[in-house]
């Protein structure tokens, strides 16, 4: 019998953000050579935060964008995975804030990258739902595509 390593649980604040042609805003990550995927922008809580203000700052850090979320903000959608990260297995929930800009395609500066971040950022890119619908990519959330969808189509 193989003991499996027990995976550590995390909270996460996560950004889908639109412009104001709803395009939304992905990072490109490389977990090893052959798993590249895009996300969100977000990361886990620090001591004392609120997965909003998570949200808010891992943005920040990421791509330079400055959003206002209040703190206890509820969610746009939360969903939960396990996945593997420099070899450190995580169960994260992950809390999901929709914003929108009032511009186009912002420009997009990390401000804040951790050593961890800079290893495997491989960069970001504006996605029209065109690009989503057509992409073979990895997207996380996988569902993403469909949320937005029903979201823009309310």
């Amino acid at each position: 019998m193989t003991d499996r390593p027990r995976p550590t649980l995390r909270t996460a604040g996560r950004v889908v953000l639109l412009d104001a042609a709803d395009s939304v805003l992905l990072v490109q990550e490389r977990e090893a050579e052959s798993e590249v995927r895009w996300l969100t922008p977000g990361g886990g809580l620090e001591a004392g935060e609120t997965p909003a203000e998570a949200a808010v700052r891992e943005l920040y850090e990421e791509t330079g964008i400055v959003i206002r979320l209040a703190p206890q903000a509820a969610p746009w959608h939360v969903d939960r995975y396990v996945w593997t990260i420099a070899g450190e297995l995580y169960d994260q929930t992950n809390h999901y804030f929709l914003v929108r800009l009032p511009d186009l395609h912002r420009p997009v500066r990390p401000t804040a990258l951790t050593e961890l971040e800079q290893s495997i950022v491989l960069g970001s890119r504006w996605w029209t739902m065109g690009d989503l619908g057509a992409t073979e990519d990895a997207i996380w959330p996988a569902e993403l595509p469909v949320l937005l969808a029903r979201e823009l189509a309310a």
